[in-house]
């Protein structure tokens, strides 16, 4: 079986200039109760939670981007980012190189090949850019350091912890985004410990180095999360001047039913026989104004992976630009 070490990343070699080693952190009362619950609830050792803590680099710039990430951007400008010529014809490139174990992956979990892919294409640009950012680093400065999402991140701290005692990893040697996501997919340790298949042999999926465990890892995740084969996913709408009061833009579900909403004056542009019954309304934010969408429950399944509607519309439209060019 191939070495953990490998499989989650190189050791850091250097350390990044704007990090601080905080010598003081283990005696943050916050730190210690973490500690306490980690040696209680999930029976680590003292020592070995301790050493990962004391190794931790704590990086304010990490805080920084969480409060200005690329789903602060307007719609049109953040598509702009993700709906290239170039992503595009990658991910053709990509299924291509992959379409036997995507056919698999789309027949297991019924999840659409153009999907998985479009997804890798969004987050890692097919596992190109996944991240070189110390996950230790980053979790432990998000829990210790970022009060808004603090109790996320030190569960996310206690998932990452686990899963290198279960696998005998060093907590070092793992590198990520700077929400500390690893992987061609970037999913974060919770994620991982979940949700992540291997598609052949034995042993802990490989999601940095192996596309087939990646493709495998997100059908799985969607699949589990509600995916609906063969039902649309969103569509774009006219609004009139006179939408209902009552009808809540962007929220985290298909709240309504479709009739619905068109009745309370969205209605898609080009019109279908066959839709999904429960939908929701997206308002995105453009130059000239807004520009509204139906979303249907796949397209909540999508904002699962990750909560913005920016993040779901490009998501899709990626996939369907690139399902037309294979």
């Amino acid at each position: 079986m191939r070495k953990w070490g490998k499989v989650f990343g190189l050791l850091c070699l250097a350390q990044a200039s704007n990090s601080y080693a905080d010598a003081q952190l283990l005696k943050e009362p916050q730190v210690q109760v973490f500690v306490n619950q980690m040696v209680k609830k999930e029976h680590l050792s003292r020592k070995e939670v301790e050493s990962a803590i004391l190794a931790a680099h704590i990086r304010p710039d990490i805080v920084e981007k969480m409060d200005r990430p690329y789903e602060a951007k307007p719609w049109d400008v953040y598509a702009q980012l993700f709906l290239t010529a170039s992503r595009i014809q990658a991910g053709a490139e990509f299924w291509k190189k992959h379409q036997n174990t995507l056919m698999q992956a789309e027949k297991h979990y019924g999840v659409p090949a153009q999907i998985i892919v479009s997804i890798l294409g969004v987050e890692t640009l097919y596992g190109q850019r996944q991240g070189d950012i110390r996950v230790l680093d980053a979790l432990s400065t998000l829990a210790f350091h970022y009060p808004k999402r603090q109790a996320y991140f030190q569960y996310e701290l206690k998932e990452y912890l686990l899963m290198c005692h279960e696998h005998h990893l060093n907590p070092t040697a793992q590198v990520g985004s700077y929400a500390g996501a690893m992987g061609q997919g970037q999913f974060m340790p919770g994620s991982y410990r979940r949700w992540a298949v291997k598609y052949q042999g034995n042993g802990a999926p490989d999601i940095i180095h192996n596309s087939d465990d990646a493709i495998m890892s997100i059908a799985n995740y969607l699949n589990q999360h509600g995916w609906q084969s063969h039902q649309m996913i969103a569509q774009q709408a006219h609004a009139s001047n006179q939408i209902c009061q009552q009808l809540s833009m962007n929220l985290k579900k298909a709240t309504y039913r479709y009739q619905d909403v068109v009745r309370c004056g969205v209605k898609p542009l080009q019109s279908t026989w066959v839709h999904p019954n429960q939908a929701g309304v997206l308002q995105m934010d453009i130059a000239k104004g807004h520009e509204y969408w139906i979303g249907y429950p796949n397209f909540y399944v999508i904002l699962t992976y990750n909560s913005s509607p920016l993040y779901g519309l490009a998501v899709y439209l990626l996939s369907e630009s690139i399902a037309k060019q294979v």
